[in-house]
């Protein structure tokens, strides 16, 4: 026992771990605390996934992008630019974004000036170009962003374009009387429509596929299905004048040639009337002529419009 005494038998004991463990636990205690703090959305995410671990919900990522569409309608056999945006909730903004379009990465580059200042028209904070390849087939298109991933189905598609193209010009009223209809119809052809001074003229166009939007100088009208009839030259305006005639279908997309027509208001010319002796069947006509004799000639109208009868 005496032996015993002199000896600390601490110093024969493994080397105690519990100062480390004590500092690691500190340590993360601290970085769970910075966590939660700076990353609440991450960590009730976690806790959701960890307490519902058989529910769809969606991993939490640092990069918010805003609305992608399952389906992107593009138009066919055409490279177009797509613009994926950020949204205000974002907690990074990566310098690059990728799409992976079947067998192809197609870089987009973040706009400087989107990072630094919110737009006001909208909640995104960055925005990723894109250019697609021209395409002729659906195809499924994965977009990378920093930490999240969205998938997209890309469907190409033909552009509305105008199949059908009818001009109608409503004659003045003091015309009602003089033709059979006060509605002039006819297939536009060319890009110059001349109607008379104090006629309305109106367009009725039929369209490849059904439409969302028709606009006549920017300004909209309405459609029914893939048509539709919109004003372009009323009574009091005066030509020439040019009008601008667009059109967007259920999926987006413009027309590929907008319609663009020149207005030329053109005066009512009076009627022209000839009078023509026919050398074949009549004598040149005499000085006099008698109450007995006859005179055959042919009578030619003409006029701008439509002449109805001549007496």
């Amino acid at each position: 026992a005496d032996e015993a005494a002199r000896h600390d038998f601490h110093e024969a004991l493994p080397q105690s771990r519990r100062r480390g463990l004590a500092l690691g636990s500190i340590a993360m205690a601290v970085l769970l605390l910075v966590v939660a703090v700076f990353a609440r959305d991450l960590v009730h995410n976690v806790a959701r996934r960890l307490l519902q671990p058989t529910s769809r919900l969606a991993r939490y990522t640092f990069v918010a992008v805003g609305s992608v569409p399952s389906v992107l309608v593009v138009p066919r056999d055409e490279s177009v630019d797509w613009t994926v945006g950020l949204d205000s909730s974002s907690r990074w903004f990566p310098a690059t974004a990728t799409l992976h379009v079947g067998d192809r990465s197609v870089a987009g580059t973040i706009a400087a000036s989107n990072r630094l200042e919110k737009s006001s028209a909208s909640n995104l904070l960055a925005e990723y170009q894109f250019e697609i390849p021209p395409l002729i087939e659906p195809i499924d298109a994965s977009l990378r962003v920093g930490d999240a991933k969205r998938q997209v189905r890309i469907e190409p598609k033909l552009r509305p374009e105008a199949i059908e193209i009818v001009s109608r010009v409503r004659l003045p009223d003091y015309l009602s009387q003089s033709v059979e209809s006060r509605d002039v119809r006819q297939p536009l052809i060319g890009d110059v429509i001349e109607s008379v001074e104090g006629s309305v003229v109106m367009i009725d166009v039929t369209t490849s596929s059904p439409l969302r939007d028709a606009f006549v100088d920017g300004v909209p009208v309405t459609v029914q299905g893939n048509q539709f009839s919109c004003l372009v030259l009323d009574r009091t305006m005066q030509g020439p004048r040019r009008a601008g005639i667009d059109w967007i279908d259920q999926d987006g997309l413009y027309a590929r040639n907008p319609i663009e027509i020149e207005l030329v208001r053109v005066p009512d010319r009076p009627p022209t009337i000839s009078v023509l002796i026919d050398p074949v069947l009549s004598d040149p006509i005499p000085d006099q002529v008698l109450d007995s004799q006859s005179l055959r000639f042919n009578v030619t109208t003409a006029d701008d419009l439509v002449l109805p009868r001549s007496e």
